[in-house]
């Protein structure tokens, strides 16, 4: 006589595909860089990349710093869900999330 079923959880995973946008970062100059906390840190972050993003000769280095922005507009936006933030925080990962989606929309390639 077999013992009682027990169910094997999925472990260190989100459900569907796995995949979160708040992994550990790629790069520790741009994770250094990007800012999450205050709209006045993401606007002087998002000035950084885009100087950055200026000086950059190579097109993998535009991408990537592309790519950047994107990630911390998308996890701002992300951050908007959260239940537990206050009407104030929510009101300001909204303008972080559009600060960093409008540097990212001036990155030309």
């Amino acid at each position: 006589m077999p013992g009682p079923r027990r169910s094997r959880g999925r472990k260190n995973s989100t459900g569907g595909g796995g995949k979160t946008l708040f992994f550990s970062p790629h790069y520790s100059k741009y994770s250094r860089i990007v800012h999450l906390d205050t709209p006045t840190a993401a606007q002087q972050s998002a000035k950084k990349l885009l100087e950055e993003f200026n000086e950059a000769v190579t097109r993998e280095k535009k991408v990537r710093i592309k790519r950047v922005a994107v990630l911390a507009a998308s996890r701002a936006k992300a951050l908007t869900g959260k239940t537990d933030l206050s009407a104030i925080e929510a009101i300001q990962f909204n303008k972080i999330a559009e600060i960093y989606r409008e540097t990212s929309k001036k990155m030309r390639l």
